[in-house]
């Protein structure tokens, strides 16, 4: 190789290492296509680190704190809005003057009431429940005795209530005792409805023959 050829070949490749550490010389093509999108490195830590995401179908703390409230009362359905909403009270009206329980045996003379004080899930429409009785009565005469069986059947919208009161259904069933038309025991059953499973509760009285 000649010594003016020899320079030449030294000088193009200083020129080439030049271009790719200066900030102000041109790289080739392929070393800027491996240079391109690198930031340098105090443009790196100076980047924020996002926040991990949740996967997907899981909720944030944030959001599990206003869900959860909302999927806990959907799934409580209706229900009764006290320990002493649902049964039978002494008096007939709106409101209840002694509560007497559910299953309560014969009742002592005077006027008494199946009622229902309920609370339904502040979403979703047409809350129902439906209220049912059947009836045995027994009529004493000089010729003997005779039974009828009776029964009652129907469906109430119960709404969702704010404040210390609940959705009444009062009275759903007026008593008297003692009973003119002779004794009479029922059954009562209130299936508050759900599309995921209905709740019952259930109760009895007795009045005697007047």
């Amino acid at each position: 190789m000649s010594q003016n050829l020899l320079k030449s070949s030294l000088l193009a490749a200083s020129i080439a290492l030049t271009a790719c550490g200066s900030g102000e010389a041109e790289c080739t093509p392929a070393q800027c296509e491996a240079l391109a999108g690198q930031p340098a490195p105090e443009e790196a830590a100076s980047k924020p680190v996002p926040a991990e995401a949740p996967a997907q179908g899981d909720l944030t703390a944030f959001e599990k704190s206003l869900v959860d409230p909302m999927l806990e009362d959907l799934r409580a359905g209706v229900r009764p809005f006290n320990d002493h909403a649902v049964g039978i009270c002494k008096g007939q009206g709106k409101d209840c003057q002694y509560f007497m329980g559910t299953d309560v045996g014969e009742l002592p003379p005077g006027d008494f009431m199946v009622r229902a004080e309920l609370q339904a899930p502040a979403l979703g429409e047409d809350w129902t429940v439906n209220f049912a009785t059947e009836c045995e009565t027994t009529k004493v005469t000089d010729g003997g005795s005779t039974t009828s069986k009776t029964g009652r059947d129907k469906d109430h919208t119960v709404d969702h209530r704010e404040g210390d009161r609940g959705y009444r259904l009062s009275p759903l069933y007026n008593i008297t005792s003692p009973n003119h038309g002779g004794a009479k025991s029922c059954t009562w059953t209130l299936t508050a409805k759900h599309p995921d499973g209905d709740k019952v509760y259930t109760g009895s009285w007795s009045v005697p023959a007047k």
